[in-house]
């Protein structure tokens, strides 16, 4: 399946090398892409628990997600 979060804006951009690199190496993550201008992260994915997994390690990088396709925001209404 694929998803795509969107991050929040920061005042440092995006580092696509870093984020690319270590969400692949997260097990059933793949095809990771990154938009830095609109601070989308896109990938497919096998498993639910693999979206948490992701945005885990997103925040562990300082990336705060604000909306994915999935709607796991909990702070918003679908």
């Amino acid at each position: 399946m694929k998803t795509t979060f969107e991050v929040q804006q920061t005042a440092h951009k995006m580092n696509i090398k870093e984020i690319v690199g270590r969400l692949h190496t997260l097990k059933q993550v793949w095809n990771v892409e990154v938009d830095r201008e609109n601070g989308l992260i896109s990938f497919e994915y096998g498993e639910y628990p693999s979206l948490e997994k992701v945005r885990k390690e997103l925040i562990e990088m300082g990336y705060y997600v604000v909306n994915d396709t999935h709607h796991l925001d909990k702070n918003t209404k679908p």
